[in-house]
């Protein structure tokens, strides 16, 4: 039902959805206003059109009632059906895997999804199913489905961690035609200044987007998706779109509220660290050992994710004059003991979340560094490497045997399922260890 040239639909279209609304009401004899954007929205000019974006949050949230219409649910009926059909047809259709359908349902006092016999009421009829389906797998796995749909976004006005948390999980398998709109999608959602962010032209609205938040977490440091390729904003996220839930930072601590601040230059985090030597290659490796003063190996650092194939190293991108060393340091999210009598202090299996970061600048209490990679670092006992990555381990610990024994020259390595590694970047020493209240700024 949308007309890209006029705010007009025909007029059986009306007259049906106008049927379709008096069945919400059914104590009513008069007609019920209703809004609808390709009537509501104007095509032109531009300015107008910007207005009704900018009410869009308070068009929503202030309806009595919001009614989804979807061909495919259309299809097919809510009554006589087992009590999670209709549930598992919203989860499949058009409506939730779309952008802009997503206000509909978060910001909604009230959601109604039609069917063909029916429109039901989404968390009335979800409650419903909870009290009579609780042993039923159908229902389990729709268990986190609310989340996308109908979650109590009320919590990003707790902590901006849980915020991200929210759009991660709400974005998840969402799509747009248009990937110039997932900020505005964005603002209506966090209630930022839409206005600001409409003024900024559509590739820059991302950037604009992340300037105008109240509040910032430091959890953005670990994020492992894609990130804006602006100066300053090389934290940021760059699309919440089709994330996969492992780019969720600090999802292994679901009260994590490390606090950021943005300033001229990045944005400034807290956390423990160490640094590392010089490098002056173009690459350096993406699993190597972490060893301390003694020559002792005492954790595992993995820069590549499990579902990430490459045979080569990871861009460092440095300038071209290869005379000017750059120094690799490491932002943990909690400390390590590298001293030489001090236990690694890591379970079984446990892992740290890591970001490598190439140093740019370093003041007494700050440090401001450019993100190179996110990281998991384990402990250096075999049995906590994880599974696919224990044949590198085992291979280094043959090379390092040979190099020990003086029978092998370091040279750039291969291994036999085509990682790249090179020299002494293999295994690499850690020069200091950081304060666990250190200051970053990531540019």
């Amino acid at each position: 039902m949308g007309n890209r040239h006029a705010n007009a639909l025909p007029q059986c279209q009306l007259r049906h959805l106008a049927r379709l609304i008096q069945a919400l009401y059914p104590s009513d004899e008069t007609p019920v206003p209703f809004w609808i954007d390709t009537i509501s929205c104007p095509v032109t000019p531009k300015s107008a059109r910007n207005r009704a974006i900018i009410l869009m949050r308070q068009t929503y949230r202030n309806a009595d009632k919001v009614l989804v219409l979807d061909n495919y649910m259309r299809k097919h009926q809510a009554l006589d059906v087992p009590v999670f059909e209709p549930f598992a047809r919203i989860y499949h259709s058009g409506w939730t895997q779309r952008l802009w359908t997503l206000q509909e349902g978060v910001l909604a006092k009230s959601l109604f999804v039609q069917f063909t016999d029916v429109a039901i009421n989404f968390t009335e009829s979800w409650d419903a199913m909870v009290r009579g389906q609780r042993q039923q797998t159908e229902f389990h796995n729709l268990l986190s489905f609310p989340l996308r749909i109908r979650g109590d976004w009320s919590l990003w006005g707790t902590t901006p961690f849980s915020c991200i948390q929210s759009v991660v999980i709400a974005f998840h398998e969402r799509f747009t035609s248009v990937s110039t709109d997932e900020p505005l999608c964005l603002g209506t959602m966090l209630d930022i200044d839409m206005e600001r962010l409409l003024e900024a032209l559509p590739d820059q609205r991302m950037k604009r987007f992340w300037s105008l938040l109240p509040e910032y977490t430091g959890e953005l440091a670990f994020w492992t998706g894609p990130r804006l390729p602006d100066e300053g904003f090389g934290w940021a996220p760059a699309s919440f779109l089709n994330a996969r839930l492992e780019s969720i930072p600090g999802s292994s601590l679901s009260n994590a509220q490390n606090p950021a601040y943005l300033r001229d230059k990045g944005l400034e985090v807290v956390f423990p660290g160490f640094v590392l030597g010089t490098v002056k290659e173009k690459k350096i490796a993406r699993k190597f050992w972490l060893r301390n003063g003694a020559k002792m190996s005492r954790y595992w650092l993995s820069c590549t994710a499990e579902r990430e194939v490459s045979a080569d190293g990871i861009s460092l991108d440095l300038p071209d004059d290869t005379s000017t060393a750059t120094q690799i340091a490491v932002i943990t999210r909690s400390p390590l003991r590298f001293d030489e009598g001090a236990s690694v202090a890591m379970q079984e299996n446990e892992e740290i979340e890591g970001v490598l970061v190439k140093i740019l600048e370093r003041a007494k209490e700050l440090i401001h560094v450019g993100i190179i990679k996110t990281a998991k670092i384990y402990s250096a006992s075999p049995g906590s490497i994880p599974p696919h990555d224990l044949e590198h381990a085992v291979l280094h610990m043959q090379l390092m045997s040979q190099l020990d024994q003086g029978n092998l020259i370091p040279q750039t390595v291969v291994t036999p399922t085509g990682y790249f590694y090179k020299g002494d970047l293999y295994h690499t020493d850690v020069q200091e260890l950081l304060s666990p209240k250190q200051r970053w700024c990531l540019v």
